[in-house]
């Protein structure tokens, strides 16, 4: 192994037991009742119920563009969760609570792997084009995806690299959609 690969190896190594402690830091607010509460309400938002008032929101503030917007978000989230498929069968990274076994998982985890986080992946994924045609609205979608990506950390199932790059792919495959299938918004 050249010295480069080996510094690399040994940098990749370093910077995974840090995540690991970070979320084990992240698990502490579990023992305490409101967090873990909030942390389950996210987790159970994030497995999709969450979209359904987001689409209301649409259909009633947003009447002229609202299926385009919702559109863009489908399109997104569908081009998004096609990579994941494919990088979570190829990182195949252990979650959090599996490589430690005194993390205990709130909610049940929807697949074996943590790379990338898929909840955080589709909130970016819908949440860019929502922004993208409302943009006044981006400190409440900005508040609501760090607050999911705080829960998928306090419920062992992700790192903070899981997180991010979930966050990061979904906004970039909404991105393309959001440009073209959304108008920009008419002055009154």
């Amino acid at each position: 192994m050249s010295d480069q690969a080996h510094w690399l190896l040994k940098s990749l190594r370093y910077v995974d037991a840090l995540e690991l402690q970070i979320v084990r830091y992240c698990a502490l607010a579990a023992k305490y009742r409101v967090p873990r509460m909030a942390t389950r309400v996210l987790n159970h938002l994030g497995n999709g119920w969450i979209y359904i008032p987001i689409a209301a929101a649409l259909l009633e503030f947003e009447r002229a563009r609202a299926m385009r917007i919702i559109g863009a978000a489908g399109l997104g989230a569908t081009l998004a969760h096609a990579i994941h498929a494919v990088l979570k069968r190829s990182v195949c990274r252990r979650r959090p609570f599996v490589r430690l076994p005194s993390l205990v998982p709130l909610t049940r985890s929807l697949d074996r792997y943590s790379f990338p986080s898929g909840h955080c992946m589709t909130m970016a994924s819908v949440l860019v084009p929502v922004v993208f045609a409302t943009p006044v609205v981006w400190p409440v979608a900005a508040v609501s995806i760090c607050m999911l990506a705080g829960a998928r950390l306090i419920s062992s199932h992700h790192y903070v690299s899981d997180v991010i790059f979930g966050i990061m792919l979904g906004a970039i495959a909404a991105l393309p959609f959001a440009n073209w299938l959304i108008p920009p918004a008419t002055a009154n």
